[in-house]
């Protein structure tokens, strides 16, 4: 009888293929059908793997299972990973996290209009105290891995966050982050940060800084030119001259040079306004307003005293204490409101007769409030307004001259007045 072949027993084969990736985390195993289901399939695997040096030899009933579970294309190879490293875990750098954009560059844009307003820069430095500034996030650090011949895969370690930090800033521990100490304006200084109480601007406030807003006293070695803004919670200094402006001083306001606004613009300061002129503008004070040179055709609300060295011509001067100026009104007889106006009096100027100005004597302390005292020359159209009682003058006067409610008589009282004598009083006009 001739032998005959057995066909059920499979033949031993060796058509597989063991690649090692680039990155030499993986073994891959490229295997047919046929091949996989060999019975001594997987041990050959395995002895290929020791002979290449693979570290962390997989069990063989593993191998036996991968083999049994991977689905086959007739006649195509398969690629099976039968050897996996251990990956790395990249470290994570330290960061730092602004709580606003504090130094953002460009103007801001209407979003009704697209239009851009060159004025108004996006950058927004102001901070007030206890404000959180900066987060610095700390890093993570990464863990090494295995590649399959069991090297090292190192990785590289973290980068600390770091900022160099100035005055006025404080750190705290429970939010891992630095706190404004002041209330100020932020800045960076070369590569230090640090909060400004006294925010300086060496130069004007105009196209190149934008609308100015500050926590704390501004010094402006320069002018504010029109149609900017600034506003500060404390004292402004302004250097040079303030044109057709908003501007608000939660202090004094202190202008070296002058004022030329405009009647749609406010200058406003919680306390008083120092000019070395005063000119179309509109003023509010909360404490006293002086001009070095003149006032002219300017409206003025002061809680305390107006005080002008030169003239003042035209406009609405409204003072709490007193008025105090060289000249009041000009040879063209430009109508000019003088008015002593307690917050808690209304004003009955409008709606009152003028008063018949009392002819009496009386006596008159220098340091007397409630009244207008012109020292040179008063001229026609002037309108005195003391605590509601008024008075218009019609013909042109020679100073000194004091205008005050009589305490006794409870009038109004307009004399030649000199601090070393009684005043003699001045006939109604």
């Amino acid at each position: 009888m001739e032998n005959q072949v057995n066909t059920n027993e499979p033949a031993s084969v060796t058509d597989f293929e063991l690649k090692v990736s680039e990155d030499k985390l993986e073994v891959v195993l490229l295997i047919d059908a046929l091949t996989a289901s060999a019975d001594d399939t997987a041990d050959k695997i395995l002895e290929k793997l020791t002979e290449m040096g693979i570290d962390n030899l997989p069990e063989l009933e593993l191998i036996q299972s991968r083999l049994e579970e991977t689905k086959y294309d007739e006649d195509q190879m398969q690629e099976i990973v039968i050897v996996r490293g251990k990956l790395s875990v990249m470290s994570v750098d330290g960061r730092l996290v602004w709580s606003k954009d504090y130094f953002a560059e460009g103007y801001k844009i209407d979003i009704t209009t697209n239009i851009i307003d060159f004025r108004q820069k996006v950058a927004s430095p102001v901070v007030l105290e206890d404000d959180l500034i900066i987060k610095i996030i700390p890093p993570t650090p990464g863990q090494d891995g295995l590649d399959v011949f069991g090297q090292l895969i190192k990785v590289n370690p973290p980068v600390k966050a770091e900022i160099k930090v100035g005055s006025n800033l404080r750190w705290d521990e429970e939010v891992s982050g630095y706190l404004a100490a002041v209330s100020g304006r932020l800045r960076m200084k070369g590569a230090s940060l640090d909060i400004q109480e006294i925010f300086v601007i060496d130069g004007d406030v105009g196209c190149k800084t934008g609308n100015i807003n500050h926590e704390g006293d501004i010094i402006i070695r320069g002018d504010i030119d029109s149609e900017y803004s600034v506003e500060a919670t404390k004292t402004i200094l302004v250097t040079g001259v303030i044109g057709a402006c908003n501007v608000t001083s939660g202090g004094d306001l202190i202008v070296n040079g002058g004022i030329s606004g405009r009647e749609d613009k406010m200058i406003s300061a919680k306390g008083g306004i120092k000019a070395k002129y005063i000119m179309n503008a509109v003023l509010e004070a909360g404490g006293d307003v002086a001009s070095e040179v003149e006032i002219v055709k300017s409206k003025i609300q002061a809680g305390g005293e107006v005080y002008c060295r030169g003239r003042i011509v035209g406009g609405e001067i409204i003072a709490g204490t007193k008025i105090t100026t060289d000249i009041a009104g000009n040879d063209k007889n430009v109508t000019t409101l003088l008015e002593i106006r307690k917050s808690e009096i209304s004003d009955n100027s409008e709606t009152e007769e003028s008063a018949d100005l009392s002819t009496q004597k009386i006596q008159v302390e220098p340091e007397q409030t409630d009244r207008i005292r012109i020292e040179e020359q008063v001229f026609v159209g002037i309108k005195f307004t003391v605590l509601g009682q008024c008075h218009e003058v019609k013909t042109r006067m020679k100073g000194p001259i004091v205008v005050l409610i009589d305490d006794k008589a409870k009038q109004l009282v307009l004399s030649h007045y000199d601090d070393q004598e009684e005043p003699d009083s001045q006939d109604s006009d």
